[in-house]
């Protein structure tokens, strides 16, 4: 079977992007170029989720963060997070992906405490996610 490496980095863009975009519409706010630049860079970052996962889980995180900091709108932006983060827990760099996802966390609660929303939709499904991702991990892990 043969590789295609930028398969899941393009069909995320995609996602990303104009799932955003829609929701932009839909909330009467539009995207700026920095919120596409932000909505492009995880999943270019993505290209590198075989190399180095828990570099990618970071960097994606990061990214992710920056797009809440900035204050775009809200939409699908951390499908490249959440992705990058199973793949970095599944490919064994457990710490890489919760640190980045603790970090991640940190930085979402800091920043709707300050501006006086709460984060907990945001934070349960991030805490889901990995425990979803960390029994798949056990499970491949088991002996059969």
């Amino acid at each position: 079977m043969r590789r295609r490496p930028l398969f899941l980095p393009v069909a995320v863009a995609v996602i990303q992007v104009i799932g955003t975009h829609m929701a932009s519409w839909r909330q009467g706010a539009e995207l700026s170029a920095a919120a596409v630049l932000l909505l492009l860079a995880g999943p270019a970052i993505l290209v590198f989720r075989r190399r180095a996962p828990g570099l990618t889980a970071a960097g994606c995180a990061a990214v992710a963060l920056g797009y809440v900091a900035a204050g775009f709108p809200a939409g699908p932006f951390a499908v490249s997070m959440a992705i990058a983060l199973v793949l970095a827990l599944v490919s064994g760099a457990r710490w890489w992906a919760w640190g980045s996802a603790a970090a991640f966390a940190a930085g979402v609660a800091g920043l709707f405490l300050w501006r006086g929303s709460p984060p907990l939709f945001s934070l349960i499904w991030l805490v889901v996610l990995l425990l979803g991702a960390e029994l798949a991990r056990a499970g491949e892990a088991a002996p059969r």
